[in-house]
């Protein structure tokens, strides 16, 4: 027997229109609204209607909570028809009351952008008002039983329960864990509804967890550790993942001990993952007796956890634990040993990421045994060591087509290891790649942009492609955002788009100018290079400008340093410049011909990609190596 939805029309084609709001999709939300309720999801809130006009400067917030007279009219429980039925006079009043917030819609938009997408979603951004939120994400015995009873009328032979349960499922945020297991079912309309579903709410749902997740680490807000622990296993994308760890280790104290101690035996690796960090926080060298024996146990992903944990008071103890994590099956590990290792004994023998064969990887370990077993027995160790992301050691470089001088095999993308060695990176594809953009991650991944085919893709540790995403146009740079998402400087659509993790468009916005570079900043903001303007700009969220720098020759790239300057490479004029807050020139070296990219080194020199290939500079402009790998066009240095 066929699935039940091959045998009836499109889903949305038979939901009638309720009360002058806009039509349910196949998922049970409404078109063009977001659906929030006291579980995460419920409220119609309209965003985004296809009807809804641009604003002035073109922006497009895919998700932005705007209210018009027609989503009034909605909340009023009225028709677009009724609305205009009500006359000159409470129209006017209308657009009085709506005016008379426009204030304060302002003010709002110099907040923090996680407290504005809190209290849009109705959850205050204080202690009391996430842990509600937390709280309705997790299903109470009576919610439980609630579910399971809409997952079963997902399969009723009633279009109308189908469709009734697939609504109701959408508004409940507590719903998560059983609709990710009802994808699994044996039953097509099952299975089908719940991605639907899913599909649907995860971006929402997952964007406004991470609002919360950051406001506990702003506020160091307390107290909910028992909640963090359950969602952990609810919510395995890495980026939650991380923030989720973080979240419990700030907000566990002496009361939660017995929970993390109990906690760090759960067959759970995430749980287990979060718990040994939190009670090393919480406890300090009191949690060493009980965070030991993990240096021993079967997972390496445990093992690795407790020597992060460890590291600093055991060092000695902790060193032969992340040798032998060098040679885990898992690159992440791999990658996190290695970085560890180095902070700790200052010696560096090879990156152990990447696509290293299993004989490449056996020489660099071989290397840190045979240093281990002479020197490394009374060489002094760095402690404390650092365990925030550092550079890995490599550099991921750009070709322009026709102007390779070392690619091989075709590759138009190249990997530099710290000794120089350049070596080509395959990129699955039965077309050449044409490499605009890329960036390489701190676990080793990398993501790369392709003018040819107008997509964007990313590559594991192992140089595997996890995803490619067609674009709709000419992707020029890519970066990874702080809360995971991916944004993307569309050239000739003069367009910037930020993907989340399940690569859906979020939010996208028109610029002024054709960007050739744009990165995300810590304050939310977007750092862009529009080439054709001779212009480097910071725009916030609405596309207001917030700094600038005009009359600049063809700025390619464009990146903010730490200390707040901008370093900017402009092509034609074949210069790199390093800008002050103020907007002038502080540093500045020139005659390097098509200069696309420049990248601020650990060293404190700068690495320029140019048309020969690439060049070092110190801060007295004076050369200090050349590689002549051919024309390049964008650098990531990771």
């Amino acid at each position: 027997m066929p699935p039940k939805f091959y045998q009836l029309p499109r889903i949305n084609a038979l939901i009638p229109l309720r009360q002058g709001c806009q039509p349910f999709s196949a998922a049970g939300k409404l078109e063009g609204s977001e659906v929030v309720s006291r579980h995460g999801l419920g409220r119609t809130v309209p965003f985004n209607s296809a009807a809804s006009a641009k604003a002035p400067n073109g922006s497009q917030p895919v998700k932005q909570n705007s209210r018009s007279l027609f989503a009034v009219g909605c909340r009023l429980g009225r028709s677009a028809t009724m609305l205009v039925m009500l006359g000159a006079a409470p129209l006017l009043a209308l657009l009085t009351f709506i005016a008379a917030a426009t204030p304060a819609r302002a003010a709002e938009e110099t907040e923090n952008p996680d407290v504005v997408l809190l209290r849009r979603h109705g959850v205050s951004a204080d202690g009391r008002g996430i842990a509600v939120y937390l709280g309705n994400l997790i299903p109470d015995a009576k919610s439980q039983e609630r579910i399971a009873q809409l997952i079963a009328q997902l399969d009723s032979e009633d279009f109308a329960v189908r469709e009734a349960a697939t609504r109701d499922l959408s508004g409940i945020g507590a719903a998560r864990q059983a609709l990710v297991a009802a994808t699994r079912d044996p039953s097509p309309e099952v299975s089908y509804r719940a991605r639907r579903i899913l599909a649907n709410t995860d971006s929402e749902q997952e964007g406004l967890l991470l609002a919360a997740l950051r406001t506990i680490q702003k506020q160091k807000l307390t107290g909910m550790a028992p909640q963090l622990i359950r969602l952990m296993p609810m919510f395995p994308k890495e980026y939650l993942q991380r923030s989720l760890i973080e979240s419990l280790a700030v907000s566990a104290g002496p009361e939660d001990v017995p929970l993390l101690q109990t906690s760090i035996q759960s067959n759970r690796a995430e749980i287990r993952t979060g718990a040994i960090v939190a009670l090393e926080r919480v406890s300090g060298e009191g949690a060493i007796e009980s965070l030991r024996p993990l240096l021993r146990a079967d997972d390496d992903a445990t093992r690795l956890a407790a020597c992060e944990a460890l590291v600093n008071r055991l060092s000695r103890e902790c060193l032969p634990v992340l040798l032998a994590l060098l040679e885990s099956d898992q690159p992440q590990v791999r990658v996190l040993s290695d970085r560890i290792l180095r902070g700790l004994t200052g010696q560096k023998f090879g990156y152990l990421g990447g696509n290293l064969d299993a004989s490449a990887r056996a020489a660099i370990v071989s290397k840190w045994q045979q240093w281990a077993e002479g020197p490394g027995r009374t060489a002094a160790l760095h402690v404390p060591v650092s365990l925030t992301p550092a550079r890995l050691g490599r550099t991921l470089i750009c070709l322009n087509g026709g102007f390779v001088r070392g690619g091989g095999n075709g590759s138009l993308v190249l990997e530099m290891d710290e000794g120089g060695t350049v070596k080509p990176l395959p990129v699955p594809g039965a077309m050449p790649l044409m490499p605009f953009g890329c960036q390489g991650l701190p676990d080793g991944h990398r993501l790369l942009t392709d003018w040819r085919s107008q997509a964007v893709i990313e590559l594991d540790a192992e140089g595997k492609e996890l995803w490619r995403k067609q674009m709709g146009g000419n992707p020029a740079a890519v970066d990874r955002l702080d809360n995971g998402n991916t944004l993307v400087a569309l050239y000739p659509n003069r367009q910037l788009v930020e993907l989340d993790a399940n690569h859906n468009v979020v939010w996208q916005m028109a610029v002024n100018g054709m960007p050739s570079d744009a990165h995300g900043l810590e304050n939310g903001n977007i750092l862009v290079a529009l080439s054709d303007q001779g212009k480097v700009a910071e725009l916030d969220r609405k596309g207001k400008e917030v700094w600038k720098v005009d009359g600049l020759q063809n700025p390619w790239s464009a990146r903010r340093l730490p200390d707040g300057r901008t370093l900017v490479a402009c092509t034609s004029g074949s210069r790199v410049v390093e800008l002050s807050p103020d907007g002038k020139t502080l540093w500045s070296v020139d005659s390097i011909p098509n200069c696309f990219d420049a990248v601020a080194l650990d060293n404190g020199n700068i690495l320029i990609a140019n048309a020969m290939g690439l060049r070092e500079v110190d801060r007295q402009g004076k050369t200090v190596r050349d590689r002549p790998v051919g024309m390049v066009r964008r650098i990531s240095v990771y």
